[in-house]
């Protein structure tokens, strides 16, 4: 029996075989509620099928009406007879397609329904009419939800496998080679693991609510894409950090950040022309708003000539104002900074481009070495094990190598990653971009 004590689950074989453990007690219970409650699906008739229909409307026609009705009641009796014996033989007829899988109560309805229909009119209801059949997959009614939710979990079960299967392999050859170059496990990601398996089903189950708002023909209890449906889900869970990188770029879109900077007060005016040649006394400058810029120095006012030719006195300047607060400190002389690392477009075109990314950046060391010298700083990786945003906090401003290095191994070499970019940190200057590219030496 497998124990999940904490002090196993803290290396990489007791934290595989927990997974595992859950993954499988997921399956079971999967198949449990599935063989408790039978799910559904929907059908519609292909052209075969409506040829076939044809053929059996073919053999009871419409009975031929007229002008004078010798026994109403008897006329109705025979037509009711008549259709009801036609709607047996389709029902018969989509029984033997769907090889007696067409649920039950979806015949009650359609029958009551038919009755009333001619049989031109009978053939176009059938055509759009969606066939209820009995599935082993939850397609139809409030356990899509549940179905999308399970299978989504499924998939980040297999992808948590499969890291940390890698990682654990990796960690065994690094003790033969004496080298650490490529992320063996970190049980400091076991946090960010158990986190994924609860965002990352809510996601999916967003996305596919998302897909069924913008479809307005759709509505979730007639979700018709079936199969696929699983597959989708089954992918967002296994490539969850795509996911995530996907809902971050969409936040953009939908809730765009704004921001506003006040500006300084206006400055006072010009005072005006003194009457009888004296000048007339500068205007104050007026007070600085909040924001950057005070206001602006008031004119000398300028004395004119008065009658008796005496030129008068220039006014005295007013006070430049006083300058406001500025919505960002200036004082500050830090700031938190975001580094996301992405590849060479040369790079990630390659063969190998898809599968670094998909195992994302978590595993490279990225630091700021300070250009006037000093100690560099290591900047903290992404939570998310297919993260590729690295950050630091309280970074001094000033000017700083940026330096990233990562080491990738495929099936048969290790492939070392490098890049580096002068860059400035300022208030202005916090998020950046670093591309790696292959260095000149791999293992």
């Amino acid at each position: 029996m497998i124990s999940l004590n904490k002090e196993k689950m803290s290396t990489g074989t007791g934290w595989l075989s927990t997974l595992c453990v859950i993954l499988s007690m997921v399956i079971v219970v999967y198949f449990v509620l599935h063989a408790y409650k039978t799910g559904t699906d929907h059908k519609t008739l292909d052209t075969t099928q409506l040829a076939n229909i044809d053929n059996i409307l073919s053999g009871i026609p419409d009975p031929v009406t007229t002008s004078v009705a010798t026994n109403t009641n008897k006329a109705d009796s025979a037509l009711k007879s008549q259709r009801e014996k036609r709607n047996q033989l389709i029902f018969s007829f989509l029984r033997s397609e769907y090889n007696g899988q067409v649920n039950k109560d979806w015949f009650s309805p359609v029958d009551k329904l038919l009755l009333g229909l001619n049989n031109k009119d009978a053939k176009l209801y059938l055509t759009t009419k969606p066939i209820i059949v009995n599935d082993f997959f939850w397609f139809v009614g409030s356990q899509t939800y549940a179905e999308v939710l399970l299978w989504a979990l499924i998939g980040v079960l297999a992808s948590l496998i499969y890291y940390v299967s890698l990682s654990n392999a990796q960690q065994a050859q690094d003790a033969d080679e004496q080298s650490g170059d490529i992320g063996p496990f970190d049980p400091t990601q076991i946090s960010g693991q158990v986190a994924k398996m609860f965002y990352a089903p809510i996601c999916a189950l967003i996305l596919v609510l998302g897909y069924n708002l913008l479809n307005a023909d759709n509505k979730m209890t007639d979700i018709s894409i079936g199969k696929g449906m699983l597959l989708f889900s089954f992918i967002c869970g296994f490539f969850s950090g795509r996911v995530m990188k996907f809902i971050d770029r969409l936040k953009d879109l939908v809730l765009p950040s704004s921001s506003s900077s006040s500006t300084g007060g206006t400055g006072g005016t010009s005072g005006t022309n003194g009457t009888t040649g004296t000048g007339g006394t500068g205007g104050t400058g007026g007070t600085g708003g909040t924001g950057d810029t005070g206001g602006t120095a008031g004119t000398a006012g300028t004395g004119t000539a008065d009658a008796s030719g005496t030129t008068g006195t220039d006014g005295t300047a007013g006070a430049s104002g006083t300058g406001g607060a500025n919505s960002t400190e200036t004082s500050a002389t830090a700031a938190d900074i975001t580094v996301s690392l992405q590849l060479t477009p040369a790079l990630a075109q390659s063969a190998d481009g898809p599968d670094i990314v998909e195992g994302g950046f978590n595993t490279a060391t990225v630091t700021l070495q300070p250009v006037a010298g000093g100690a560099p700083i290591t900047l903290q990786e992404p939570p998310d094990d297919q993260g590729a945003n690295f950050t630091a906090k309280q970074v001094p401003f000033g000017a700083y190598t940026l330096q990233a290095t990562m080491a990738y191994k495929n099936a048969t070499t290790v492939i070392n990653l490098s890049a580096n970019e002068a860059v400035e940190v300022s208030t202005t200057a916090n998020s950046f971009e670093l591309q790696l590219d292959k260095t000149t030496v791999s293992g």
